[in-house]
């Protein structure tokens, strides 16, 4: 493969989660505003817990890479 197809791949990949995981974060977000009760910090911690996990994983990811 070329060096520009696997980043290209990459790309695209890193955008689908990164897309993803902003859409779990709206969707949460709307549920907990139709709530009267305050949400439970363990709920919260879920929905907001894979984003540094996520990052971390591209980071790495990219730096396996080789990046430019």
């Amino acid at each position: 493969m070329s060096a520009p197809l696997p980043l290209l791949i990459f790309v695209i990949a890193a955008l689908a989660v990164i897309v993803g995981q902003v859409m779990i974060l709206r969707s949460t977000a709307r549920a907990w505003e139709g709530t009267k009760s305050p949400v439970p910090f363990v709920e919260r911690l879920f929905a907001w817990g894979p984003v540094p996990v996520l990052a971390a994983i591209l980071w790495f990811s990219w730096r396996a890479m080789g990046a430019p």
